[in-house]
């Protein structure tokens, strides 16, 4: 799955408000520095002023998460009270 086919997937499918959902789409076209767009692109694209579109924050979940390899130790709390521990 290409990052562009991800995004749609997770992120823009998501999406309730109408205009983050134009936002998000566009944007899923546009990933990478290679394939940047222009306030002013996103605009005319969108048919949203710059503020608007400046405004239109993406959830949190339009990141791929990377899960850890190996589960991290819980501290003790006697380790927790002087300090970091290795």
């Amino acid at each position: 799955m290409n990052p562009s086919d991800y995004y749609k997937h997770e992120v823009v499918n998501k999406v309730r408000e109408p205009e983050l959902r134009k936002v998000a789409s566009v944007l899923a076209d546009h990933i990478g520095q290679q394939n940047a767009i222009t306030l002013a692109e996103l605009c005319a694209q969108t048919n949203m002023g710059e503020r608007q579109a400046r405004r239109a924050v993406l959830p949190k979940t339009a990141e791929p998460q990377q899960t850890a390899l190996f589960e991290q130790p819980k501290p003790e709390p006697w380790q927790l009270q002087y300090g970091s521990w290795r």
